[in-house]
């Protein structure tokens, strides 16, 4: 899962396993348990987009003098309009280790 398009497609795909009124007992048990460490982890990856997004926030305000992070940084692409990725969206890049 790459992007909340695939997040969501992964929880609702759970979420019509949990209603197959086929899985019944153990195999039941284990779909419960599948669904919950997936609700935890996407409550992780929701957690860290809302961070990204809030840092942005911060250094974008008029009054902030500041840098983000490494960890923060974004490959915005070759630009077409101002501002704008010729992909039309923005993605984090990684800085590998030398």
């Amino acid at each position: 899962m790459r992007n909340p398009v695939d997040l969501q497609e992964a929880l609702f795909s759970q979420l019509e396993r949990l209603g197959d009124k086929e899985v019944k007992g153990d195999k039941l048990k284990e779909e419960i348990a599948r669904s919950d460490a997936m609700g935890k982890i996407a409550s992780q990856i929701i957690n860290n987009g809302r961070l990204v997004i809030d840092a942005y926030k911060m250094a974008a305000s008029e009054d902030a003098n500041i840098e983000l992070p490494d960890m923060f940084k974004v490959d915005k692409g070759p630009v077409i309009k101002e501002g704008i990725p010729a992909s039309g969206r923005r993605t984090l890049i990684s800085k590998k280790d030398d």
